[in-house]
C-alpha cells in the first residue's frame, strides 16, 4: 500500500494507492447497492448505508466487498495511525479479546476501529462545512464516479483553511457545523485550500482535528444521474474489548436467520 501525502497543514490530506484494491474496482464499481430503498436520509439529501446496519453487513458478506474489508485490516490501520499520529497512542482492534485486554490495559493504547459508509447524493444535495465527528481519527473517501463524471473537480470534496488570527476564530473540534447563525462570516474568511478530484485513482483520505474544515457545495447532476462514494473510517472504539467477536457472530446469525 502506498501512501501519498498531499498536504500537512493545517489538514493532513493524503491518497492511498493499492493494487489489490485497483484489481477489484470494477467489481466494486459494479455491485455499488443502486436500491435507494435501503438507504436513509439526512437533512441535507445525502443518502446513506450505515455501518453496523442490517442491509451494510449483508452487502459486505459479498465479495468484492469482503476482499476490499480485509484491506483495511488491523495492520493497515495501524500504518495508518502510526504515519499520521506518530505518538504511539493508538491501536487497532482486533477480532481476539486478548489482544485488546494487552494493548488497552497492559500497553495503554486508546483502540480504533474501522466503519464504512454507502454515500449517494442526488442532485441539489451537499455537505455543509464541517470538521468531522471528534469521535473520528482519520476519514477516507473511496469514489466512484461515472465515465462522464471521472476527474470533476465540482464533485470532489473541498477543503477550507483560515488565515492570520481568523484561524483560532474557527477552531472546531466539536464539530459543530456550519449555520447562518453560528458563523455568519464563513464564506467571506475562508480559503480552499484544496479540491479533491472526484476520481477513481485511489482512495482519498485526511485527518480529522480543530481546523479539518471540509464541505461539498450544492452537486449539479441529471436526472438519473448520482454521486457515490463509500467513506471509510477510523474512529475511537468504545465498546466492550469483546464485542467485536460477539457482534461479528451476532451478525451472521441475524443474516443467516433472514436467509440474506
Amino acid at each position: 500500500m502506498e501512501i501519498k501525502p498531499i498536504i500537512h497543514k493545517p489538514i493532513s490530506i493524503f491518497l492511498i494507492i493499492n493494487k489489490e484494491i485497483k484489481k477489484l474496482y470494477f467489481e466494486l464499481y459494479e455491485q455499488f447497492p443502486r436500491d435507494l430503498d435501503l438507504f436513509v436520509t439526512d437533512q441535507h439529501g445525502k443518502l446513506r448505508i450505515e455501518n453496523a446496519s442490517r442491509q451494510m453487513a449483508s452487502i459486505m458478506r459479498k465479495k468484492p466487498w469482503k476482499k476490499l474489508l480485509n484491506v483495511f485490516d488491523q495492520e493497515v490501520i495501524n500504518q495508518l495511525v502510526s504515519k499520521f499520529i506518530p505518538d504511539g497512542r493508538y491501536a487497532a482492534v482486533s477480532i481476539n479479546p486478548l489482544l485488546n485486554i494487552k494493548n488497552k490495559y497492559l500497553k495503554r493504547k486508546i483502540l480504533v476501529t474501522t466503519s464504512y459508509e454507502f454515500s449517494t447524493l442526488l442532485n441539489g444535495a451537499q455537505l455543509v462545512p464541517h470538521t468531522d465527528s471528534t469521535n473520528k481519527i482519520i476519514t477516507m473517501m473511496m469514489y466512484f464516479p461515472t465515465t462522464e463524471q471521472e476527474g470533476r473537480d465540482d464533485l470532489g470534496t473541498v477543503f477550507h483553511k483560515f488565515s492570520g488570527n481568523k484561524k483560532d476564530q474557527y477552531e472546531n473540534f466539536n464539530n459543530q457545523h456550519y449555520s447562518a447563525d453560528y458563523y455568519p462570516n464563513f464564506y467571506n474568511d475562508a480559503e480552499d485550500l484544496y479540491r479533491i478530484p472526484f476520481s477513481s485513482e485511489g482512495i482519498y483520505g485526511f485527518v480529522k482535528g480543530s481546523h479539518s474544515w471540509h464541505s461539498l457545495p450544492p452537486v449539479k447532476l441529471d436526472e438519473g444521474e448520482f454521486r457515490r462514494s463509500l467513506n471509510i473510517n477510523v474512529y475511537l472504539f468504545k465498546r466492550s474489548v469483546f464485542s467485536p467477536l460477539y457482534f461479528k457472530n451476532l451478525m451472521r446469525l441475524k443474516l443467516l436467520i433472514l436467509g440474506v
